[in-house]
């Protein structure tokens, strides 16, 4: 997980952060690489990881930011 301005790794997360990755691919082994101490919780879809993310129920995302950024407009346009 890098931050988007500097693409540099987030420094910061520590054990009591929850991380929330898709149940399938490769998210859940990167996070365990690079914060070892973080909880992971696994999610079946990427809205999954928004909607906890927004009811903060999780700290942090791996989600690409081009498809949060789909899923949040569309999700935005639904509510209008």
């Amino acid at each position: 997980m890098v931050d988007r301005i500097n693409h540099r790794k987030l420094i910061g997360i520590n054990k009591t952060d929850i991380i929330g990755v898709l149940t399938s691919g490769f998210g859940a082994s990167l996070v365990k690489e690079h914060y070892p101490t973080a909880k992971i919780h696994q999610f079946k879809t990427k809205l999954d990881i928004l909607h906890a993310l927004a009811n903060g129920e999780i700290n942090y995302a791996v989600i690409s930011l081009s498809a949060a950024h789909v899923l949040l407009q569309k999700k935005l346009f639904r509510s209008i």
